[in-house]
């Protein structure tokens, strides 16, 4: 299609861009449910709030730094957590579009490939493991990174 623009092929899933196409649809799956969590968040903060910090004179970036983001803290952690742990069970877009090959392998299809295709479960199931380790330890330590006094309103 792009030889008819006049544009030089691409090929998407060479070593240098296959990481790039596979990333797209991946993020693309995800981004609309973490934008509904975060509108979710928003819309349960009180429009008191809002008209207070209009009445303050609190506006744009401001009210947005010292007012929305506090307040949906507890839910960033959240969205924190699920996108931490999203990304280290990441396998079918990868596997579907390039079955882990040109620099593309990442924990979810080396976990497949050596449970399922070399037929060393027990290797596949250390690695699988090690991902639950791996996930939990760094979502504690972003909740500990995060970690504030919480507001209630």
């Amino acid at each position: 299609m792009l030889a008819n623009f006049g544009i030089d092929k691409i090929l998407w899933l060479d070593e240098k861009n296959a990481l790039k196409a596979v990333s797209i649809p991946t993020v693309w799956h995800y981004v609309g449910f973490y934008f509904v969590l975060f509108l979710t968040a928003m819309s349960k903060i009180p429009s008191d709030f809002y008209e207070a910090a209009k009445l303050e004179g609190i506006t744009g970036f401001k009210k947005t730094t010292k007012l929305t983001i506090p307040l949906i803290m507890s839910d960033i952690k959240v969205v924190i957590t699920l996108a931490i742990t999203g990304t280290l069970k990441v396998f079918e877009f990868i596997w579907v579009i390039t079955s882990g090959q040109n620099g593309t392998e990442v924990l979810g299809t080396y976990m497949y490939k050596k449970a399922m295709v070399d037929q060393n479960f027990g290797y596949g199931s250390t690695v699988a493991i090690y991902m639950v380790v791996f996930g939990v330890v760094l979502a504690m330590l972003a909740n500990r990174l995060l970690k504030r006094d919480e507001i209630t309103y």
